[in-house]
């Protein structure tokens, strides 16, 4: 049970209590204490229907002012809570019922409402004392104040008070309570509005991770299986077992990418992509203690992407140069391997293509040319590049595409 569930029914236990105490004792009537322990049950139902049952219980407190001239400390209590609660659903409606809180109190204590009660000795409950026997007080020279000491109204030292009695700091003070719950429940739903789009932006991430994850990744290796598989029906060909074998390790690397996907997706784990900025970065911090560089790294990917292509027909170059020694960056490696499956996908493969990847110690340049084939509709998706596109501009570099039915080129300069 939550510790707002506690105490609301905490404060309803109390204000039953105490309306039940005080009929007891004969400090209020049967029915002034029914109408109480009425209004702290709909109090109660905010547990269930909280905008309703708040308003309810606001408008209930209000009426009890007005009629009966009685606030009991319990039921104030709820009244507060039932502001609160609101204010985090409806804050203008919250401050118009805390204004006619206000307002009920204040003529309660000044006895311009109709009470039916005039002898409830209640905390916070209007004086006893009548117009005509406050006027005879004055009249004496002397008056009574709410905690029974004697004052002389022409002394200049006198507190100034209420014609009901009460010092006008004790009305400040309970007609600003209101105002405060109102504000602290405003506030609350500010703070719950922030966590709840944090919660939305964390989703939104994991989603594009997992996206860009089953593109880089999943879509590519099977897309290279759909080819290798085409070529070998187109040419009549037996796959040996050392190619059944490479195919499998593309496929188990697919399925092992597609596990981490729903990994991410269904637990919120941190999966290898290079979209998660956490991870990004202890990664980074592990390959600069293992000695990892983004030239090694780079090197890797293309000569397996570059095994790849050559088993499909493809002769192409590679070129890496440059003297930079920045550290392994995911998304630079991701980037390069996207192209490579672009190639896969995309590109004449008979026609070959050129890559270099240029490496400075604050920025990689990385150029691309190919010609462009019709491909099978499936195997390509039109998102990747887009999104890698996205991804370097954040990060404050550029990529640029010219593309004509003869030649397809890339240019982008990613920031390390």
């Amino acid at each position: 049970m939550k510790w707002k569930t506690v105490a609301l029914v905490a404060l309803g236990v109390g204000s039953g209590a105490e309306a039940i105490w005080r009929m007891l004792i004969g400090e209020i009537g049967i029915p002034l204490g029914c109408y109480v322990l009425l209004a702290t049950c709909v109090a109660m139902l905010m547990l269930r229907f909280p905008l309703r049952a708040a308003m309810a219980t606001a408008t209930m407190w209000i009426a009890l002012c007005l009629v009966t001239g009685v606030v009991p400390v319990g039921l104030t209590a709820l009244m507060l809570v039932s502001l609160t609660v609101i204010a985090f659903r409806r804050a203008v409606v919250a401050g118009v019922c805390a204004m006619l809180a206000m307002i009920a109190w204040l003529m309660m204590c000044e006895g311009i409402g109709f009470p039916l009660i005039r002898d409830a000795d209640m905390p916070f409950t209007a004086t006893s004392l009548s117009s005509p026997e406050r006027s005879a007080a004055k009249g004496s020279g002397e008056t009574d104040d709410i905690y029974g000491d004697t004052m002389d109204i022409g002394d200049a030292d006198v507190e100034t008070v209420t014609p009901s009695g009460f010092p006008w700091q004790v009305m400040i003070m309970v007609c600003v309570l209101p105002l405060g719950f109102v504000i602290g429940g405003y506030r609350m739903r500010r703070r719950y509005d922030e966590q709840l789009e944090r919660i939305r932006a964390e989703q939104r991430k994991r989603h594009v991770r997992a996206a860009r994850s089953i593109h880089d990744h999943v879509s590519n290796d099977l897309a290279y299986l759909v080819l290798r598989i085409d070529g070998d029906i187109a040419e009549g060909h037996v796959p040996d077992d050392a190619e059944l074998r490479e195919l499998r390790s593309v496929a188990a690397n697919a399925l092992t990418h597609t596990h981490q996907v729903i990994d991410l997706i269904e637990r919120g784990e941190v999966s290898n992509d290079s979209g998660d900025t956490q991870s990004h970065g202890l990664k980074r911090a592990r390959s600069a203690r293992g000695g990892t560089t983004l030239r090694s790294k780079l090197r890797s990917v293309c000569e397996r992407m570059e095994r790849r292509l050559v088993r499909l027909g493809c002769s192409g170059r590679t070129i890496v140069s440059g003297e930079g020694e920045a550290s392994s960056d995911d998304l630079i490696t991701g980037f390069v391997e996207e192209l490579y499956g672009n190639i896969i996908k995309h590109a004449e493969l008979a026609q070959g293509y050129v890559l270099t990847i240029g490496i400075e110690d604050d920025a990689v340049h990385i150029a691309l040319i190919d010609t462009p084939a019709e491909r099978d509709a499936g195997l390509a998706h039109g998102s990747g590049l887009a999104r890698y596109r996205r991804l370097i501009e954040d990060r404050g570099g550029s990529m640029a595409i010219a593309e004509s039915p003869e030649e397809w080129a890339l240019s982008a300069d990613i920031p390390v």
